[in-house]
């Protein structure tokens, strides 16, 4: 027996030290026996092998079956960056990252003078390698566009005006209207101040996207810098400084308040401005004032929600008299005042906070909310009338002169019937015979000359520092009877 022969071998006589015995060779090509002491022939190896291992195809990738089979994917691996839509194709990493770093790929703009140099710049050269508008890519673009060829219909070339260049997916076009930009903004040019289908020249660079070009010296010291549209991203200096004064004397466009600024100013002037749904109202005989309010300042604190009412029956303190009591003909300032206790209306005599009698928990700050009168029969009722936005007007007019008026000007002194913190009062004057009507004059000025019967409709004297006023008859004297109509306040 040679070594390439086999011959019949007893299984009994086939022994190894330590060694596992082989009972069978086997070219059984499915090896459905599994046998751990049988050896199969190189046939059936081969046989066995080839079905598991398919044949490569277009270099599509193997995967495995249900079965344990190896067969073709249908996809096979792709280095084109140019990525398509086909489901057959996997992209490499450098595919995609090349793919994404498209975005905008050699782009470049260039201001031309179509009719040579000096003539004016009246195309704009763009070309592009690779761009996207949204996910849609554009690539290979190489337009000249113009004023007449590339303006959006419906729009009107205009001078010195900025134009938005608008990438699309098939058009470029050029438009002013920011609101119907309809691809992708590429950039923005400024037509000529003369002519508008020129441009002004600028210089676009899309080297290093969203870097700001041009030198600091153009910037003033101290201003705040700014984009010169009509340069490109070059920077400018915008004419403005930022302002820490919280006065805001200088009224000045040219400065931008701090936020610190803005407000401890509008808080030192939270007065006249900041009353929301302010209603106020008299209940004459039962003496008592209301106020409404749903929101207000009160000094520098917010305050809603106020539903109040004076009330000369209540003790000195809060929501009555600040202090004392109350006395008939006397003119009385009511005042909101805020603390640590809420908001409360006090009634005083003063016209300056400082001067307030003020309740314990109300002494943070205070505010002029009205005026009341009392009458001269009883000192806890108040003359009635009705509030119509800064006036107060009574409703049955006092009478503070009745007696012959002269024709030469005489002096009437009204400093004991303008309200304290008032601005104007009105008054009424009814010549018991009409001859020749009334005269007042008041800050060098005949403001009222002719007026004859006044009570319906009162005249209002405005802006008189000492409330002294000269009045006289018309043509002859006459007995004159002059009332005190109502006044207005600086509230609202």
């Amino acid at each position: 027996m040679t070594t390439r022969d086999i011959g019949d071998v007893k299984p009994e006589s086939l022994t190894f030290d330590d060694a596992i015995i082989i009972d069978e060779i086997s070219n059984d090509t499915t090896m459905a026996g599994d046998s751990a002491t049988a050896v199969t022939t190189e046939h059936a190896v081969k046989d066995y092998a080839i079905p598991k291992v398919p044949s490569p195809s277009g270099g599509n990738i193997p995967v495995q079956t249900s079965g344990g089979d190896l067969t073709n994917s249908g996809v096979a691996i792709s280095d084109n960056p140019d990525l398509g839509d086909d489901d057959s194709l996997v992209p490499t990493q450098g595919a995609v990252r090349n793919y994404v770093h498209q975005d905008m790929d050699f782009v470049n703009i260039e201001m031309q003078e179509s009719g040579g140099a000096g003539t004016g710049y009246d195309t704009i050269h763009v070309t592009a390698g690779c761009i996207f508008i949204g996910n849609i890519k554009r690539t290979d673009i190489d337009e000249n566009l113009t004023m007449g060829g590339n303006l959006r219909e419906g729009e009107t070339p205009a001078t010195d005006t900025l134009y938005i260049i608008d990438l699309q997916e098939d058009t470029i076009e050029l438009t002013t209207d920011w609101g119907d930009v309809r691809g992708r903004i590429l950039a923005l040019v400024v037509s000529d101040s003369s002519d508008a289908t020129k441009f002004v020249y600028q210089e676009f660079d899309f080297s290093r996207p969203g870097d700001v070009c041009g030198s600091l010296s153009a910037v003033n010291a101290g201003e705040i810098p700014v984009f010169a549209m009509s340069n490109g991203k070059a920077i400018s200096s915008s004419g403005c400084v930022i302002s820490t004064d919280d006065t805001l004397s200088g009224d000045s466009d040219g400065n931008i308040p701090t936020e610190h600024a803005v407000k401890t100013y509008v808080d030192s002037r939270a007065g006249a401005q900041d009353l929301v749904n302010f209603t106020r109202s008299i209940n004459a005989t039962a003496g008592q004032f209301d106020l409404d309010c749903d929101f207000m300042f009160i000094g520098s604190y917010p305050v809603s929600g106020i539903d109040l009412t004076l009330d000369t029956a209540n003790s000195a303190g809060a929501n009555a008299i600040d202090t004392g009591s109350w006395v008939a003909s006397e003119t009385y300032v009511v005042w909101a005042l805020y603390g640590a206790s809420g908001v409360t209306l006090v009634a005083s005599l003063a016209t300056s906070y400082s001067g307030v009698t003020k309740p314990s928990g109300y002494d943070v700050a205070g505010r002029i909310v009205g005026h009341v009168r009392t009458t001269s029969g009883t000192a806890t009722d108040f003359e009635d009338g009705i509030f119509c936005g800064n006036s107060f007007s009574f409703f049955a007019p006092w009478i503070i002169f009745n007696d012959t008026l002269p024709t030469s000007y005489q002096t009437l002194d009204l400093s004991s019937y303008a309200a304290k913190g008032t601005t104007a009062i009105y008054l009424g004057a009814s010549p018991k015979y009409a001859t020749g009507g009334v005269f007042f004059s008041y800050n060098g000025t005949n403001a009222f000359a002719g007026c004859k019967e006044m009570v319906v409709n009162p005249i209002t004297i405005r802006d008189c520092s000492d409330w002294s006023i000269s009045w006289k008859a018309g043509t002859a004297p006459e007995q004159v009877v002059l009332y005190w109509c109502g006044w207005e306040d600086n509230v609202l």
